[in-house]
């Protein structure tokens, strides 16, 4: 018997030839349906049996989809383990090449320190090599120093005393000039004295001389200027006569 919702297919009930004859379970019981009815609710069946089978492939289809998420999530899954697993061992990886660098540098600062430590004593050796060597220097610079200071004060007092005795022998020379330049000097001044008073004798004869010469010409002029006077008197007298 082949059950069809609420319906139940029977063996034929009726004669051959005629419609086959369905029986139906009801509430009220069994009722016998046509074959039309038959179809439809074969066909309601049918449609109920896909919608069944469409809603199994959806439900199946979301089983499959939700495996293949549940399957996509365990791969993201482990992929971000692994992910983390790998990003640990970096982690690690660095860490460790961060303890190995920094070890590193510390023995590098170390030795660097070290070599430092060294330079500085060693320019510390050569810094008090280079005073004690300047200061040597400066002891021998010193003496010779003064050596030639002694050496220039030995000169300069040959130098001064040379000096004072060549200045006292100029000067001796120099008052020598004067006395000889003061001795002819003041024989020059009586020359000069005595060719002055030869000079104004000379010239007062001179002047004498002269103006016993006016005198005489003078006395002459005179003379003649009476004599001229005489004469014109007498010529005035003798022209008036002869009037």
């Amino acid at each position: 018997m082949l059950a069809i919702g609420g319906f139940a297919r029977c063996g034929p009930q009726s004669e051959p030839g005629t419609p086959p004859v369905f029986s139906a379970s009801v509430e009220g019981g069994s009722e016998e349906v046509s074959l039309e009815l038959w179809n439809d609710l074969e066909k309601q069946s049918l449609e109920k049996h896909r919608s069944e089978k469409q809603r199994s492939e959806k439900q199946r289809l979301e089983k499959q989809r939700l495996e293949k998420q549940r399957l996509e999530k365990h791969r993201l899954e482990k992929q971000r383990l692994e992910k983390q697993r790998l990003e640990k061992q970096r982690l690690e990886k660095q860490r460790l090449e961060k303890h190995r660098l920094e070890k590193q540098r510390l023995e590098k600062q170390r030795l660097e320190k070290q070599r430092l430590e060294k330079q500085r004593l060693e320019k510390q050796r050569l810094e008090k090599q280079r005073l004690e060597k300047h200061m040597l220097e400066k002891q021998r610079l010193e003496k010779q120093r003064l050596e030639k200071q002694r050496l220039e004060k030995q000169r300069l007092e040959k130098q001064r005393l040379e000096k004072q005795r060549s200045e006292k022998q100029r000067l001796e020379k120099q008052r020598l000039e004067k006395h000889r330049l003061e001795k002819q000097r003041l024989e020059k001044q009586r020359l000069e004295k005595q060719r002055l008073e030869k000079q104004r004798l000379e010239k007062q004869r001179l002047e004498k001389q002269r103006l016993e010469k006016q005198r005489l010409e003078k006395q002459r002029l005179e003379k003649q200027r009476l004599e001229k006077q005489r004469l014109e008197k007498q010529r005035l007298e003798k022209q008036r006569l002869e009037k």
